[in-house]
């Protein structure tokens, strides 16, 4: 096809999904159409072949828009992975896709009907790998990302079609939000901390998770419970996923334990006479991924966030600390140390530490988890002083 022609038939067809989507519809004859767009019915079944081979081009260029879509939320560092997919979940549930969105379900039966296997394996796999891509790109392990791009299409696909079937946003959302937060395991699935369940209800948190024998990858939580969901790593991962993962584990840990409380009580030093606070923890944490990933194994210049020369314990100090804001800034910091550890290909590459010695990946992985680990014990007393809530 000449260039002219390829032009003048991306140009009909932006016509025609802009049409579609202003109206709200997808069934006008082709006429009909070419009419309201200002062409012939003749130069559309020229560039298109008919009225099927239209829908089949207007469904594939919808599905390339959200994926450029996708891919420019997922280069936003000030997101997480889980607020990108709430994000992109807003962008695809909107009422003005709704004609686009059933014309994508008529196309695919239509599809299966008439064996076009080829086509309906592409409606797949345009998305598989950039999606899987974006998710190694956040420290997912290849294998586990590929695993989890297929079950988010097969998620995402299955609420648009209830919410076609039904109209239900409420439930359809709600439903989406607990795909997420059984997902990435992260406290700003709900927005902020004080965000995530109810004062009236933590005494409940972690009571579900005094369970022993669970099978590897099940949920450790009551699906009742407002606090953020963790996953247990598979006992035969690989090493690389076995570390990140457990990693991950413990970062949720640490959102749980701060999961329904209000602003002062994050604040509290409630186990004298330590100063620890759950807020402090928070603090503390965002400055030593910080410093291990971006300082140490990037060699970045950067600064700590809350603590001085002068006042090296400046992070412990959160009589009139915000915990929106540490929140926003501990997520960040996790996510860059995500895609810093899947930037570099082998544990054993080693990062030059401030005091001058190297360290490897694979040692700054189990120091993490041993530093998370730690401090999730202060956390587990500290919540239980606050409001008696327990749980591992």
């Amino acid at each position: 096809m000449t260039q002219l022609a390829t032009t003048g038939r991306q140009s009909l067809l932006d016509r025609v999904v802009e049409r579609m989507l202003a109206s709200g519809t997808a069934t006008a004859s082709l006429r009909s159409l070419a009419a309201e767009i200002g062409s012939s019915h003749r130069m559309l079944i020229y560039h298109f072949g008919g009225q099927e081979g239209l829908v089949r081009a207007v469904v594939e260029e919808v599905e390339a828009r959200q994926r450029a879509a996708l891919a420019q939320l997922g280069a936003r560092p000030d997101m997480s992975a889980a607020e990108v997919a709430l994000a992109f979940w807003e962008r695809l549930s909107a009422p003005d896709l709704r004609a686009v969105e059933r014309l994508f379900f008529q196309l695919y039966t239509r599809l299966l009907e008439l064996g076009d296997d080829a086509v309906v394996a592409r409606l797949t796999t345009a998305w598989l790998e950039p999606v899987t891509e974006l998710m190694v790109a956040r420290g997912y392990s290849p294998a586990r990302a590929r695993r989890l791009t297929r079950l988010g299409m097969a998620v995402y696909r299955g609420l648009l079609l209830d919410l076609l079937a039904t109209g239900d946003t409420s439930e359809v959302d709600a439903a989406l939000r607990s795909y997420v937060s059984a997902v990435f395991g992260r406290a700003d699935v709900a927005g902020s901390p004080d965000a995530v369940g109810s004062p009236g209800r933590a005494a409940d948190l972690g009571r579900a998770d005094r369970r022993h024998g669970r099978p590897p990858g099940r949920l450790m939580t009551d699906p009742d419970r407002p606090s953020p969901e963790r996953i247990e790593p598979g006992y035969l991962a690989d090493e690389r996923e076995m570390l990140t993962s457990w990693l991950d584990y413990h970062r949720a840990t640490l959102a749980m334990k701060c999961a329904g409380l209000r602003p002062d009580q994050l604040r509290l030093a409630a186990v004298p006479p330590s100063d620890l606070s759950l807020l402090g923890l928070v603090r503390h944490l965002a400055d030593v991924e910080r410093s291990w990933f971006r300082r140490t194994m990037a060699g970045e210049d950067a600064a700590p966030i809350y603590y001085t020369d002068q006042e090296p314990d400046g992070e412990f100090v959160v009589d009139d600390a915000e915990p929106a804001e540490a929140f926003v800034r501990w997520r960040q910091e996790c996510e860059h140390s995500r895609r810093i550890t899947a930037a570099i290909s082998s544990l054993d590459t080693a990062g030059r530490q401030r005091r001058g010695y190297h360290v490897s990946l694979r040692w700054v992985l189990v120091h993490m988890i041993e530093e998370y680990a730690r401090h999730n014990g202060h956390a587990d007393l500290i919540r239980e002083r606050l409001d008696g809530a327990t749980g591992d």
